[in-house]
């Protein structure tokens, strides 16, 4: 990776905890805690602290980051880094923190999927574990190396998330504390 590359990462990652926590702070009063159902269906998994700060809210869409301004996008496209991938809309499910937006999509009763929730709540344990800065040094990092699927966080939560769809019991805040700059180690 060349240096400019980096630096250009490391000013984007700060830029986006930034946006992550403004995120966060808007969307709160629309969101609601996680029902007794839901939290007793993530138990075995998810650290009750974990259950209790996590927050859900609906949205017609995911929110996009809203922070490229002309100078980065033009630096970007220099490296030949195509600033859409950072485009949430067409997402299910992004977490700020430990609040969680899942896109409905303008449908009036979505359902939230077990694999879904189980997905988002990873990223509540790895926020959780890391703090928003580093988990977003960690992610912008391996986005602008290997793409959405290729961060760590996301390699990390796809592989739990197979699991907990296998019926396997584990803990994720165990998983989440792994987690490291540029690299998931195996369960």
């Amino acid at each position: 990776m060349t240096n400019i590359f980096g630096q250009i990462l490391d000013h984007l990652s700060a830029v986006a905890a930034n946006w992550v926590a403004a995120q966060r702070d808007r969307l709160r009063p629309q969101s609601r805690a996680l029902t007794d159902a839901e939290k007793m269906a993530m138990a075995p998994w998810f650290a009750a602290e974990t259950l209790r700060k996590a927050r859900v809210v609906l949205k017609e869409r995911c929110p996009s980051p809203d922070f490229l301004s002309p100078e980065l996008v033009a630096q970007l496209r220099a490296l030949n880094v195509d600033p859409t991938i950072f485009r949430m809309e067409t997402m299910a499910g992004i977490t700020f923190d430990e609040l969680i937006v899942i896109a409905t999509w303008g449908r009036a009763m979505p359902r939230l999927r077990p694999g879904l929730l189980f997905h988002e709540l990873v990223h509540v344990a790895q926020y959780r574990a890391l703090g928003v800065e580093r988990f977003m040094a960690i992610y912008i990092r391996g986005f602008g190396e290997a793409g959405y699927r290729g961060t760590p966080p996301e390699a990390q939560a796809y592989a739990l998330t197979v699991r907990f769809e296998r019926g396997e019991v584990f803990s994720v805040e165990e998983e989440a504390g792994r987690l490291g700059p540029g690299r998931v180690e195996g369960p």
